[in-house]
């Protein structure tokens, strides 16, 4: 049960390690992406795809709260012997039986699919939308794209022309009632404790309600998806 519980994360790791091996080993590296990493095949190749919930996140919080000497380190990889490092510490530290690993689990099953791709304006958003406090959380981030906002010059700092791009994304299901508002994103309750890396008891108890909460967003953005809407 234990492997399980654990392998869709380790088999996460393993394809995230052979892509960056990979994409060292070349110099046409802007292509490599394109034709090897997830969210761009996902997206026919598309150089502005990007995943809508990244698993690292959600990952190195877990770390963090079951293991207390990680918490604070930013836990980079970039070579292969920190992904097997990183593998070790997922096998040692994860308590399988525990609700939130399981959740955790669940998302990891998912997290490689259309519903969790979204194409942004412009390629440079990925990284900018990437830095803390953003953390990639995208709650944060569409905040931030109406007028006015850290990332709304990918829009022309224009609501409607946003308002198209969430339309034309199926993204409206972060919004309540699907009503593209800055006080309807739904999901914002989770922002402090994204924008952390000390996690504690209470955080992760509120990381699982998160989690959660991705897996049934992607759940209704699967459902637009294939209604064609």
């Amino acid at each position: 049960m234990g492997e399980n519980v654990l392998l869709p994360i380790q088999n996460w790791l393993d394809i995230e390690m052979k892509y960056t091996v990979g994409r060292d080993q070349t110099a046409r590296k802007n292509q490599y992406r394109l034709t090897h990493a997830e969210e761009c095949v996902l997206a026919d190749g598309d150089e502005k795809a990007d995943f809508i919930f990244s698993p690292w996140l959600p990952l190195k919080f877990a770390l963090y709260r079951y293991d207390e000497d990680l918490k604070g380190e930013d836990l980079v990889v970039k070579k292969a012997e920190d992904y097997q490092g990183l593998k070790r510490l997922v096998q040692e530290v994860l308590p399988v039986k525990e609700s939130a690993v399981q959740t955790l689990s669940r998302f990891f099953q998912v997290y490689a699919t259309k519903e969790n791709v979204m194409i942004l304006p412009d390629k440079r958003a990925a990284l900018a939308r990437s830095i803390r406090p953003y953390c990639d959380f995208t709650p944060s981030f569409l905040r931030g794209c109406f007028r006015g906002g850290l990332f709304s010059d990918y829009f022309g700092n224009r609501d409607d022309v946003f308002e198209n791009w969430v339309k034309s994304q199926h993204m409206e299901v972060f919004f309540k009632d699907r009503e593209i508002k800055r006080e309807n994103i739904r999901g914002m309750e989770f922002k402090d404790m994204m924008a952390r890396f000390d996690g504690t008891p209470d955080d992760f108890e509120h990381l699982e309600d998160a989690v959660l909460w991705y897996l049934e967003i992607l759940r209704e953005r699967k459902e637009l998806l294939e209604a064609g809407e």
